[in-house]
């Protein structure tokens, strides 16, 4: 597996909170361009046999209102689906419920893949910070990467041991630090949340 640091320098990432009905919630951002056409991303961001390759084996009825099961991480409900346009699913892991917004658009002869993930803030938030959930996605869009460039990839939870997989997650660490503090302006928190983040990520 080739080295991951082209995907972070490529991948551009906000925190931010916003309302969510009557609630607040955090948001984590990443956006990033593929090299290849809209219809190709949009098809691998929504066939259950090619999202299998490169997030986990994922089954249920993929379509609108239909509900999903990613193997040992969420499931949800397709709340919306707007073709080769936007997703939209609840995320429910751990007994939570948080929600995923997936955006793809037209980028000259490419497309880009925006997703943002809302979240409610607390406990959780506070102790590990916007890597919690933004390390988690930078590994799987550094996945979905490898997936376009190779349609028989399939990633491996065992590279995420290796010295490289161990690097991506250091960096990813420290971008979503930097993020945390440009959206949130609470430097102290920030800092000692990715530090929590990384351990917890690295077994350090």
């Amino acid at each position: 597996m080739s080295d991951g640091t082209e995907h972070i320098n490529r991948t551009s990432r906000e925190v931010s909170s916003r309302a969510r009905g009557e609630s607040d919630v955090k948001v984590i951002g990443l956006s990033r361009r593929y090299e290849v056409p809209l219809a190709e991303l949009w098809e691998a961001c929504t066939v259950a046999e090619r999202i299998s390759r490169w997030v986990a084996p994922i089954s249920g009825d993929l379509r609108l209102g239909g509900r999903y099961q990613i193997e040992g991480n969420a499931e949800g409900t397709i709340e919306e689906c707007v073709p080769q346009e936007r997703i939209a699913v609840t995320w429910e892991y751990g007994g939570e419920t948080s929600w995923v917004v997936a955006t793809l658009a037209h980028e000259d002869d490419a497309a880009r893949l925006t997703v943002e993930h809302l979240a409610p803030g607390g406990a959780h938030w506070e102790e590990f910070g916007a890597g919690a959930g933004g390390i988690g996605w930078d590994l799987m869009l550094l996945g979905l990467q490898f997936h376009l460039q190779d349609s028989e990839f399939r990633g491996d939870p065992a590279w995420l041991g290796t010295d490289e997989g161990r690097a991506l997650m250091a960096a990813s660490a420290e971008q979503w630090r930097l993020a945390q503090i440009a959206g949130e302006q609470d430097e102290k928190a920030a800092n000692e949340a990715a530090v929590r983040c990384r351990q917890a990520y690295l077994g350090e």
